[in-house]
């Protein structure tokens, strides 16, 4: 059984695909409703664990 730590993705491949992500620059909105914004690695992590295990 895989453990979580195995899906983290590392430093150095973050760093590699840093320069394809697109900038975020926040802005507010108008009425205060919106989620924050998830931090890159966070989404990354959760990308590459759905491609490594091809849960849906």
């Amino acid at each position: 059984m895989a453990t979580t730590q195995e899906f983290i993705i590392s430093d150095a491949l973050l760093e590699r695909l840093r320069p394809l992500l697109p900038v975020h620059t926040p802005k507010a909105h108008p009425l205060g409703c919106h989620r924050p914004r998830v931090p890159d690695r966070d989404a990354l992590n959760a990308i590459f664990f759905v491609l490594r295990t091809g849960c849906q």
